[in-house]
């Protein structure tokens, strides 16, 4: 029996990323962190703290950016690597596939950033008022939880 080359659905934040039924060599253990990015999509949560967190760093000499490096170290919380380790995840296809924030094919080959980067980026999340901010986006999903729970109701 041939197998289906159909893909089992799509994800909204990146269309061209297509799940399919996985032959024994191509699985993972991180699929849920694409669900997971779909949710961060849905939430607007990286782009409400990149348009408001302070980034001293001089943007053209970086590898990663400031969504970048957020969203892996989100991921990485929410599914219990750790956020500062990353050599298991660096041969994952749908980890590596989750923290794209570019639409479109995700790049083959696309690396993580490394454990010393994202200590950096903790050092930089404890700058000037990134403490705030930071503040502000869980009040701000607090909010739409409750929102949400309400039937649109404060």
């Amino acid at each position: 029996m041939a197998k289906s080359t159909e893909p089992l659905f799509v994800l909204p934040y990146n269309q061209s990323v297509r799940i399919k039924a996985a032959n024994n060599d191509h699985t993972t253990s991180d699929a849920g962190a694409l669900l997971i990015r779909s949710v961060i999509a849905r939430t607007g949560l990286i782009e409400f703290l990149t348009a408001r967190l302070y980034d001293p760093r001089n943007q053209h000499r970086i590898q990663y950016s400031l969504a970048q490096l957020l969203l892996q170290w989100l991921l990485q919380l929410i599914q219990e690597w750790g956020a500062l380790w990353t050599a298991q995840l660096h041969t994952d296809a749908a980890f590596s596939a989750s923290t794209s924030i570019k639409r479109g094919a995700v790049e083959a080959g696309r690396t993580l950033a490394s454990q010393p980067t994202l200590s950096r980026l903790l050092r930089l999340l404890g700058k000037a008022d990134n403490p705030s901010h930071l503040e502000a986006a869980v009040q701000k999903l607090a909010i739409e939880h409750m929102l949400v729970r309400n039937g649109g109701r404060r």
